[in-house]
């Protein structure tokens, strides 16, 4: 019997048990997937083009406080530019993020309305790919202990009143039964564990068909473009270095399990988006779709089972904002389910916190994946809504608020406790310590913190001194929990 069961070992589920196993928890993670062939986990899906993953900063911090993110990210960009930890603003254009296909310009951005987003090693986004992020978040939970069990498909969910017992089909075994104090669904937008479970997902049906694929284009009168652009039927998004094409379209794509995208259908879709009969495709090495449809549970847990990343929440990739959704479930459902494990007194009351925090964060993401589709129609109303929008990105205060969106630099939890500092539900600025290094580099373990601008001293927590106004307690997962001077309200909210 083990403390905490995982379905499914992609991203979301490896931190999730690093996070667990950081405070001495059992966990098993059962994967579908069958081991990898010998020689390593790589796949040309998850680790060539159509492996690449943006990452923001929920997700950075994340990997950052752990110290684990100069594995997790490229260092460099595809440009061969090291990753920077801040923006060298200039007088031209500095790619921050797009909203359905309008660039935005983080030279206009003015960061310091946001005075607790820091220079630093978390700063800026960055790229990786699923197998490399994989990869690294398997030999972590690993190295902790975490039993990684592969090739074991979850068919059946029984939950008692105090454990849930989870079956598993295997080729090789049949089924198989195991059993823990508390289940948690990262098996994808299709979880079992959320069906068998009987959670509801609630949602709108999709409206677009999103191809990605690595072609080579054959283009005798130029009509495509790199980058983003955005036609009367769509919007394609090209890389001709990298023979990497993205296609939004409108028409519909009855695609099951093992359809196979096939060049004529591929060129067909390109043909509609672009506008031009003339594009042919000489090659298609690989190719996958997408849809919009934004579903997300009406509630995260339900007794001991819980859900995360996209077990709990899907929508389109437009934004590239659903993994870094997913890790911040991770590490703030981690640290709390590790406490209902080792103290059970705190347990709904804590735990019931991972929804109210989480699922906002969500549906503002949903909203957001929504909206941008809603400016890729081609009806008059759409289009001048997106024209609206464009003018809006250009201004200095919209760049600001459509880059904060993106990034997640405006995200704050509502903690309920009447802490009205602003600070209080946001990151924790990641300050430099008069005794050395940055907050970040404390935070790898996993326990909440104290920080102050006079020594102070409580027992049974690290406390730092760093050049901040008061005192501002930290939880495990790098928000601020109180900010003030007041220790004995700083003390009341310790079990945090």
């Amino acid at each position: 019997m083990y403390s905490v069961i995982i379905a499914g070992g992609g991203p979301v589920g490896l931190f999730l048990a690093g996070e667990l196993a950081l405070q001495k928890i059992s966990v098993l993670v059962l994967e579908r997937d069958p081991p990898a062939v010998k020689g390593g986990q790589k796949t040309s899906m998850k680790d060539g083009p159509l492996g690449r993953r943006g990452l923001f900063k929920p997700a950075i911090e994340a990997f950052y406080r752990r110290g684990i993110l100069s594995e997790i990210l490229f260092p460099t960009s595809s440009s061969g530019k090291e990753r920077a930890n801040y923006i060298e603003k200039g007088a031209g254009f500095t790619f921050g993020g797009h909203f359905a296909g309008f660039p935005v310009n983080a030279n206009q951005v003015d960061f310091s309305v946001f005075p607790h987003h820091r220079a630093g090693p978390s700063f800026m986004p960055g790229v990786t790919t699923l197998g490399r992020m994989e990869a690294v978040l398997a030999a972590r939970a690993e190295a902790l202990g975490v039993t990684i069990l592969r090739g074991k498909t979850v068919c059946e969910v029984s939950c008692e009143e105090d454990r849930v017992r989870v079956y598993t089909h295997d080729q090789d075994k049949g089924k198989e039964a195991y059993t823990a104090s508390y289940l948690v669904g990262c098996d994808g937008g299709r979880s079992t564990v959320r069906k068998a479970c009987g959670f509801d997902f609630q949602g709108t049906p999709g409206e677009i068909t999103g191809y990605a694929g690595i072609c080579e284009v054959n283009d005798p009168t130029g009509a495509m473009k790199e980058g983003f652009m955005r036609t009367e039927k769509g919007m394609y998004i090209f890389n001709k270095g990298q023979g990497m094409l993205h296609l939004v379209d409108f028409e519909p794509f009855n695609r099951t399990a093992n359809t196979v995208i096939t060049l004529a259908h591929f060129e067909s879709v390109l043909h509609r988006v672009v506008g031009t009969k003339t594009l042919t495709l000489k090659s298609l090495h690989q190719a996958t779709s997408f849809t919009d449809r934004a579903m997300q549970a009406t509630q995260y847990r339900r007794g001991n089972v819980f859900l995360a990343g996209d077990s709990a929440h899907i929508h389109s990739p437009l934004g590239a904002q659903g993994l870094t959704l997913g890790i911040a479930d991770a590490i703030n459902l981690g640290w709390k389910l590790a406490r209902a494990v080792t103290s059970p007194s705190t347990t709904d009351s804590l735990l019931d916190t991972y929804h109210a925090e989480r699922a906002p964060e969500a549906a503002a993401v949903l909203e957001w994946t929504r909206a941008q589709v809603v400016t890729l129609r081609s009806d008059p109303y759409s289009r001048a809504v997106g024209r609206l929008i464009q003018d809006l990105i250009s201004t200095d205060q919209g760049a600001t608020y459509f880059l904060s969106r993106m990034w997640g630099i405006n995200q704050r939890y509502d903690l309920g406790h009447g802490n009205a500092d602003s600070l209080v539900g946001q990151s924790a600025p990641d300050v430099i310590l008069k005794s050395g290094g940055r907050l970040g580099d404390v935070l790898c373990t996993g326990e909440s913190v104290v920080v102050a601008d006079t020594a102070v001293e409580i027992p049974g927590i690290k406390c730092y001194q760093a050049d901040i106004h008061g005192m501002m307690l930290v939880r495990p997962d790098g928000i601020v929990a109180y900010a003030g001077g007041d220790l004995d309200t700083l003390r009341s909210l310790l079990i945090l």
